[in-house]
């Protein structure tokens, strides 16, 4: 075997262990082909090569913007531009930007050059097309990564999340079901979405008991995401009437996550249904301050800025007792010609009445 390929797999193997190797939410586990070069002196790397190893070590570092640089050289210095694996990685971290419409393009290169196939590169194009709404572009991708040899979990997974996408819950959760496979379970982002279709179609009692499989499970999961765990048994606690266990979760999963405004926002609501207004008022508070750090012109800021007011209004104690009408001087001369002299109806111990249907003025 080449020294350079040799070099080309130790590199990838980092990359995998490093955590770059990931595309979206799917674990890209195989490494693009390395593509077989002719023969070359001992000890010696091309320009091109040179900036290859230049931009996989800024992408372990998550220098993307750097990476991308470090790629278009490596095409650019390449004989005729043919370099596969630099496009794909030059896709990758595209893709990483948020620059979609140069990812799909690099990919598309990568896939149509490439000797070896590249089911990775196609699944990357069908994320970003998910990500978009372009369910038909997302679905052909997935036609192209099963062509190339992807596996059929990572297929059905993808397939489940433009299920979802479309609101088609039944569906996206018989997808997660089947990514999932046989028992136990290991993929954590899958077992997550297969518990939240089941909320999303009410399906409450079974939706817990995911959830508690899932923190109960002996099997090693990876990013499990406690906060969101937590919040969503909350909700589905909520839903079934067990208010206390609602409370519990909510207040686990801010545990983990207090910036979480929207658990505060549930727990708010909670309460304030339960007439602890106080307490809704500071959940309320909460939430605000948090909106507001992340989305400032997010309508439900002033929402419950309205809800607030409300609540302090319904909850604060009248400073001044209420008290009768003070009879007005004409008021007062004509009672004491009514009740004749030395009778004073105002008097110590004796409260005044006005007369009926008499404003006092």
């Amino acid at each position: 075997m080449k020294k350079t390929n040799r070099k080309h797999k130790l590199i990838l193997a980092i990359l995998a262990m490093s955590g770059v190797l990931y595309s979206g939410n799917i674990l890209l586990d195989s490494a693009p082909a390395i593509a077989k070069y002719g023969r070359k002196g001992k000890n010696t790397q091309t320009p091109a090569e040179a900036h290859f190893y230049e931009g996989t070590a800024r992408m372990r570092a998550r220098d993307f913007d750097g990476a991308i640089d470090s790629f278009l050289q490596a095409v650019y210095f390449a004989r005729n531009g043919f370099y596969p694996e630099a496009h794909y990685w030059l896709g990758i971290c595209y893709k990483e930007k948020n620059k979609d419409d140069k990812a799909i393009a690099s990919l598309k290169v990568a896939t149509n050059t490439s000797v070896e196939p590249l089911p990775d590169a196609f699944m990357a194009m069908a994320e970003i097309h998910l990500r978009n709404e372009r369910y038909e572009e997302a679905e052909e991708a997935i036609g192209g990564a099963r062509m190339a040899g992807a596996p059929y979990e990572k297929q059905y997974y993808l397939e489940g999340l433009i299920a979802e996408n479309k609101k088609e819950f039944q569906t996206a959760e018989a997808y997660f079901v089947s990514a999932l496979g046989e028992k136990p379970w290991k993929w954590t982002q899958a077992w997550m979405h297969l518990a939240e279709c089941k909320m999303k179609q009410k399906k409450w009692l079974e939706a817990l008991r995911e959830f508690n499989d899932l923190l109960k499970t002996d099997q090693p999961l990876k990013n499990e995401p406690l906060d969101r765990i937590y919040s969503d048994m909350g909700v589905c606690s909520l839903a079934i009437g067990d208010h206390q266990g609602a409370l519990d979760n909510w207040h686990r999963s801010l545990d983990y996550d207090p910036t979480n405004q929207e658990t505060h926002m549930q727990l708010g609501m909670m309460l304030e249904s339960e007439k602890h207004y106080s307490s809704a008022i500071k959940e309320y508070k909460e939430a605000i301050k948090y909106l507001a750090e992340r989305k400032p012109n997010d309508p439900r800021i002033q929402q419950l800025r309205n809800r607030i007011i409300k609540l302090e209004q319904m909850i604060k104690p009248s400073e001044v007792a209420p008290q009768g009408a003070k009879p007005s001087p004409y008021m007062r001369r004509r009672d004491e010609e009514q009740e004749g002299p030395g009778q004073n109806s105002s008097g110590p111990g004796k409260r005044y009445t006005p007369p009926a249907g008499d404003s006092g003025f």
